[in-house]
């Protein structure tokens, strides 16, 4: 998913995107926090997990302007894959996306 975004992006263009979805993945929080349909169990289980995927991103942020071929974007696929809340984490690279890449298009 983020890989194939990078696949014809500028370094400039990636370290934009790794920044907004720092901020989309705030909305995603605010999304699991305000559905009612959710136990408060589940709320918090559902932004740990969001929060454990943000703390990578941001960390990504720092390390991708220095070396950033040395934490490949396929790694953040691997565990969106395999997440819990996938479905968030999706959503929040796809708004990514059109913000950051799609932005000189429309």
């Amino acid at each position: 998913m983020i890989a194939a975004l990078f696949s014809s992006a500028t370094l400039a263009e990636q370290c934009h995107f790794w920044e907004v979805l720092a901020h989309n993945l705030t909305i995603s929080v605010r999304a699991v926090w305000l559905d009612d349909g959710l136990s408060d169990a589940d709320k918090v289980a559902q932004m740990n997990a969001i929060n454990e995927f943000q703390h990578h991103v941001t960390a990504k942020i720092w390390q991708h302007r220095i070396k950033p071929d040395d934490w490949p974007a396929a790694s953040f696929d691997a565990v969106i894959a395999g997440s819990s809340v996938r479905n968030h984490l999706e959503s929040a690279v796809r708004s990514t996306a059109r913000s950051v890449f799609d932005a000189g298009a429309t």
